[in-house]
């Protein structure tokens, strides 16, 4: 189903209808969802309005998914929705009945000429996760890799709390001689994963993924001074986090990789407008943008960004990494960039590839 991005005007119309629409019909499909109900209890553990939340970060995905002509970013969505409540003992009929009244909204609601294009979309999706026979989130600790052992010992660090034996065990194996590039790719991003991975699960709290959070921040500014730099090749690299992207960790570990390789590194951080990325990289007269998308809902920002350069005057390459399009690789040309990246590494050789 994949499609040429800007010839899928009809997925951004929909799309930009949802935008304004997904409340207002998330809070009528949760009502419609309650009237059905024997008892309230149906529903447990959410509240109403916690139902209805999770409505509308569905409705929300389904719009991602519009604009770009790609189902298999709603069924992401759903899988990992369903491996929350699985998690959390949630019977899956909720989660069935909670697409079936959200669907119905959308066949009363939708102009008669775009339900075919939504609704077939929405019943790809759902025939697809039904199809899953198992919805145990993966670990991104479990399976065996280099440096398993550091990686589940920091993550032990960080869930009791102890921030210096964590730094501690970093500095021992740069100290050791373990590549930078090695503990970041097999260390520090695996261990964010899995706490966010603990986190949608229930089995660690916001308090928990904040502290590891700063702690692999600050393992990272250590880590700098174990690097070796090679001399400047002359061209220079914007990293940001596109627009509603409130994490950065990803997107500087890219920046450090690149600064190794004799980069110049322009890193602005969280949440960028895609104007303000525009700009930047004419100022800085960039030669690739790299962008970070967390999560299904950061596929439309990464996508009006490269937008934005593409039409600014900068010359520069794009490239994308983040969730969405470390699970689709070919994500990167629905949203018009030049290259993806699965992690900081990837991205590393995509800028150089692009650039050669």
């Amino acid at each position: 189903m994949n499609g040429d991005r800007n010839k899928n005007q009809s997925g951004r119309m929909i799309a930009a209808w949802l935008d304004s629409s997904s409340r207002a019909l998330a809070a009528r499909a949760m009502s419609r969802l309650t009237g059905q109900l024997e008892s309230p209890d149906e529903i447990s553990p959410y509240s109403f309005n916690e139902l209805t939340f999770e409505a509308e970060q569905r409705l929300r995905c389904l719009a991602e998914a519009l604009f770009v002509s790609r189902p298999e970013l709603f069924v992401m969505d759903l899988e990992w929705i369903r491996g929350a409540m699985n998690a959390r003992g949630i019977p899956p009929t909720l989660l069935t009945r909670m697409l079936a009244v959200l669907r119905a909204e959308l066949m009363e609601s939708l102009p008669a000429e775009r339900r075919g294009e939504v609704i077939g979309l929405f019943d790809y999706a759902h025939t697809e996760l039904l199809k899953k026979a198992s919805f145990e989130l993966e670990s991104a600790i479990d399976k065996e890799r280099p440096h398993i052992a550091a990686t589940r010992e920091f993550l032990l660090h960080v869930l009791e709390g102890n921030q210096r034996a964590a730094l501690d065990l970093v500095d021992r194996m740069a100290a050791d001689g373990v590549p930078v590039q090695e503990i970041h790719r097999h260390v520090l991003a695996p261990v964010l994963q899995e706490l966010g991975r603990m986190w949608l699960l229930g089995e660690a709290g916001i308090a928990e993924e904040h502290v590891g959070s700063r702690t692999v921040e600050e393992a990272l500014v250590r880590l700098r001074r174990y690097a070796s730099p090679r001399p400047s090749n002359g061209k220079t690299a914007l990293v940001a986090s596109v627009e509603g992207n409130l994490h950065d960790i990803g997107a500087r570990m890219v920046g450090d990789q690149l600064e190794s390789r004799g980069w110049r590194v322009i890193f602005l951080g969280q949440s960028v407008p895609a104007a303000d990325i525009a700009m930047a990289a004419v100022v800085y007269k960039a030669d690739v943008v790299a962008l970070s998308a967390g999560t299904i809902q950061h596929v439309r920002p990464a996508a009006r960004a490269v937008d934005h350069i593409r039409t600014s005057g900068s010359q520069a390459k794009i490239l994308v990494g983040g969730g969405p399009f470390a699970a689709l690789r070919d994500l990167y040309e629905d949203v018009g960039a030049d290259a993806g990246a699965v992690d900081a590494l990837g991205a590393l050789q995509a800028a150089e590839a692009i650039t050669a």
